[in-house]
């Protein structure tokens, strides 16, 4: 996961909206998968999960004059290094998403640190809006956004599970790793249906995304036209999947 960030602006201190906008999935993809700029960034991360040992993360923030199409975000570049993979990164409170890569031998879904990451912002930093996104590209041929529609639950898992180093390490081992069985040698469906069962049953407040490549793909490939939101249903104990079009 990207490591947490030093923000360089003050924080504005304002309540937080409660009403929950049940269609910001929806109405993010449909943005992204319109993008062409953020399709040639994450196309980018594929390169950078398959053939660097550390990771390549975008902060991202509005356009000064977003286009439809092309132009809806500027792009910050912060890369790991072999002796420090995680890459670091600076920020301010007008971030509007992160997105990153797994390099082989992390899991092909989120981590515990990117759902820490993204709890810290959204807990301690009330003026980065609700529509705040994280985005990751792994080794394994995958890909997955994450949103929050419901951002007092979020935080309200977090509290329980990410407040400190602790809880996260325990977090990791007890709930990722044992109970959920996601696993860096898992094959993708098993770690994807894990993590969608754990957001149901922890009552975590997100929203996943995703989309699927295969080995040949390359960084030329335009492979994030089509995002998949996924859903896991407790009764038949499947996914359930539906676009955004």
């Amino acid at each position: 996961s990207c490591n947490v960030p030093v923000y360089t602006a003050p924080v504005l201190e304002f309540e937080e909206e409660e009403v929950i906008e049940n269609n910001i999935p929806c109405d993010m993809i449909k943005k992204l998968q319109g993008d062409t700029n953020f399709k040639a960034r994450m196309a980018n991360l594929i390169d950078a999960a398959r053939n660097w040992n550390f990771e390549r993360c975008y902060v991202m923030y509005d356009a000064a004059t977003p286009t439809t199409t092309t132009n809806n975000y500027t792009y910050q570049t912060f890369d790991g290094t072999i002796n420090s993979p995680g890459s670091t990164y600076t920020g301010n409170t007008t971030m509007k998403g992160i997105i990153h890569s797994h390099y082989n031998g992390l899991i092909s879904i989120f981590t515990a640190g990117d759902l820490e990451d993204l709890y810290l912002k959204l807990k301690n930093y009330p003026d980065i809006t609700d529509d705040f996104f994280i985005g990751v590209v792994t080794s394994s041929n995958t890909a997955y956004l994450l949103q929050v529609p419901d951002r007092a639950t979020f935080i309200a898992f977090g509290d329980k599970f990410l407040s400190d180093q602790a809880k996260v390490e325990d977090f990791t081992e007890n709930k990722i790793f044992k109970k959920y069985n996601i696993q860096p040698n898992n094959s993708n469906s098993d770690n994807e249906l894990g993590f969608l069962k754990m957001m149901t049953d922890l009552n975590m407040g997100v929203s996943l995304a995703s989309v699927d490549f295969n080995a040949a793909t390359t960084s030329a490939g335009i492979v994030f036209d089509t995002w998949i939101k996924k859903e896991y249903n407790k009764k038949t104990k499947t996914i359930i999947p539906s676009n955004c079009n």
